[in-house]
């Protein structure tokens, strides 16, 4: 599973070998620049890390599934601001692939004109047919839509 301390201390620990090399090279008139990029882009990746983190904890540890599930990198700040609009898209709740199809087909009424029928709706193989069709992915316990 990702851990996002351990992201931020490897990102961190990038961001700090890049300072030294600047300041080791800070008598150079072209680095005056690079030290001032340097503390932008920090300012702004531990905006976007702080961001990400809330999102994460308000969610119980979803965003973390998520970013294990689909695989996404964390490089820079944008990476990040990406991952919490697409977790954001992508969320569907801490549930089942099952649960959720059967919430979906109820909220929608698609299953109303079979009447008494309904009640011998699969839903197990509706969620099957879900999660391998790539409607849906599953996590951790989290349910994500697949296509955000």
């Amino acid at each position: 599973m990702v851990q996002f301390d351990n992201i931020l201390e490897i990102r961190r620990n990038a961001f700090e070998a890049k300072v030294r090399l600047v300041v080791a090279y800070s008598d150079h008139p072209e680095m005056a620049a690079e030290v001032a990029e340097l503390g932008s882009e920090h300012e702004e990746f531990e905006a976007a890390w702080d961001e990400l983190n809330t999102l994460n904890d308000e969610n119980d540890g979803a965003v973390t599934a998520f970013i294990e599930a689909f695989g996404m990198d964390l490089e820079d700040a944008d990476d990040y601001r990406t991952v919490s609009a697409a977790f954001q898209d992508a969320y569907i709740g801490e549930t089942s692939a099952r649960d959720y199809a059967e919430n979906l087909l109820d909220d929608t009424g698609q299953l109303d004109a079979l009447g008494e029928l309904a009640q011998y709706f699969d839903y197990d193989a509706y969620a099957r047919d879900m999660l391998l069709g790539g409607d849906v992915t599953e996590n951790e316990g989290f349910l994500f839509h697949s296509n955000w």
